[in-house]
């Protein structure tokens, strides 16, 4: 016979992935995601109190949606959603972690292959706008000495 579970929500956050997390000023942050909590006052103070340092915050996931993060405080369980003021963290909302893991390292190629990208175009127009200097420079020479 099942025994039936006395707090639910013990139960839940026993379940969960521990990850390591860090607070700062801006929130709690995992793998480039940021989370917030604006409710929380304690947890507004530990997040002034870390100022620019990042500090370790003891928090759990559930690696089948990384929209949230949980922890305990007053046996009590709360949940921290994604910081969505924070630009493209609401891009992940409702994805798994390895969902997320794949979309952050694809995203990481792109943006490396665009600063190459970026490099070969600043290239081309410093040689473009050397060309058209060294033009107006001939032109300005050959009509002084036509004079």
């Amino acid at each position: 016979m099942p025994q039936p579970i006395p707090v639910l929500e013990q139960y839940l956050y026993s379940l969960m992935t521990p990850i390591k997390a860090k607070i700062s000023k801006r929130g709690i942050s995992y793998k480039g995601l940021w989370y917030f909590a604006p409710n929380d006052k304690r947890l507004m103070s530990e997040m002034y109190a870390a100022g620019t340092k990042r500090m370790p915050f003891e928090v759990r996931m559930d690696m089948r949606d990384v929209s949230a993060i949980y922890y305990i405080r007053n046996s009590e369980l709360i949940k921290i959603p994604l910081n969505v003021l924070i630009t493209g963290n609401s891009d992940y909302k409702g994805l798994t972690m390895k969902q997320y893991e794949e979309y952050y390292s694809a995203k990481k190629k792109m943006q490396a292959k665009g600063r190459i990208d970026n490099e070969k175009i600043d290239t081309a127009v410093y040689a473009n706008n050397e060309s058209i200097v060294k033009s107006a420079k001939k032109n300005v020479h050959s009509r002084t000495t036509d004079i």
